[in-house]
């Protein structure tokens, strides 16, 4: 199915969630689950198969894994997870300093993210979450049949379906800005966690093959399409994905009172943890990524000092990376995750 970006399309889309999610989570609360599902939810992906939480349709919906579509291809889903492999560490960095930012200037979208408060008041767990998300996802066997990765999915999506619920009833809650977790905005954080990311490679002087880039993206059309978005919403290639950035910044991207202080968060806690040298640049490293436009959206003013000693760092470091020959980061994020999480989990 082609993909579509016709604002009729995307504001229907902006009212959609996931149908058969919804269904369950309004069911488990009717009939007073919600013991049942805490305990799923507190589950690691691994431990899925092996555990149930007393309510049989909860249980199902969590092995469900969805018929593969038409377009399905192993070797472009194990090409994908080469270049996770490959760029790992630097993929892992993208998401805090360029992804969640781009998803941040978007709004109304990042109300829900806003009024959730998670990055608001537990920003270290938040990321820990968004890594680990991240990391079981791309691991090369994991979105194959036996993998982990649909267990994985199908919790991301009862979350998504309960945030529609609590979200969505709040007083403070316009329902002018669509659903909650809507359709439109789910898409925007997919094409933020692979086009926006490849982005950020290409920034940092990483010559990716057009073939390389169109892997990257194939996954997470995949992952995309396990997570029930519509078949419309699933970019297919890099013309794709070029078309629906615009066409989801020139609708949603603007300055607003949560992207500033979602923005501000996350800056609060990379100052707070990192060394004092590398904090001291974060805005201004983030401002590097995110471009101007988007970074005064996001309330990250000029400091042109700064900046200018970023951008010279950075074009250093972008001409070593792509005359230096390197090893694959795979094995260094993870050595990093394992202390985020004694830190965070």
């Amino acid at each position: 199915m082609i993909m579509n970006v016709k604002p009729d399309f995307l504001n229907k889309m902006r009212l959609q969630g996931d149908k058969e999610a919804d269904g369950l989570m309004s069911d488990i609360f009717k009939n007073d689950q919600k013991e049942a599902l805490y305990k799923i939810l507190a589950l690691r992906p691994e431990e899925g198969a092996k555990s149930s939480s007393g309510y049989e349709p909860l249980d199902n919906f969590m092995q469900r894994i969805r018929q593969k579509p038409e377009w399905y291809d192993e070797k472009q889903m194990d090409a994908g997870a080469e270049v996770y492999a490959e760029y790992a560490s630097e993929i892992m960095m993208l998401l805090g300093a360029m992804a969640l930012p781009y998803c941040y200037a978007a709004t109304p979208g990042n109300k829900t993210l806003y009024l959730s408060e998670k990055i608001r008041k537990t920003p270290g767990k938040r990321l820990l979450e968004t890594a680990e998300f991240v990391i079981d996802l791309m691991g090369p066997d994991s979105l194959k049949e036996n993998g982990t990765g649909h267990r994985l999915i199908n919790k991301t999506r009862l979350i998504h379906a309960m945030v529609r619920m609590m979200i969505g009833r709040r007083p403070d809650y316009n329902k002018d800005w669509g659903i909650p977790a809507n359709q439109e905005d789910m898409a925007g954080t997919n094409l933020a966690f692979s086009f926006i990311v490849l982005k950020g490679l290409s920034k940092m002087g990483y010559r990716l093959s057009i073939e390389e880039k169109e892997a990257f993206l194939y996954r997470w059309r995949y992952i995309g399409y396990q997570l029930h978005l519509d078949d419309q919403l699933l970019v297919a290639n890099l013309k794709e994905a070029m078309a629906m950035e615009i066409a989801i910044k020139e609708r949603n991207f603007k300055k607003s009172e949560e992207g500033i202080l979602l923005t501000q968060a996350l800056i609060d806690h990379y100052q707070r943890t990192m060394p004092k040298p590398l904090a001291a640049l974060v805005k201004s490293q983030i401002r590097f990524f995110l471009g101007n436009e988007v970074s005064t959206m996001v309330g990250l003013a000029k400091e042109p000092l700064k900046d200018a000693l970023t951008v010279t760092i950075n074009n250093i470091r972008s001409v070593s990376n792509q005359w230096t020959r390197r090893q694959p980061s795979l094995e260094q994020m993870r050595k990093d995750h394992e202390l985020l999480k004694q830190k965070y989990a």
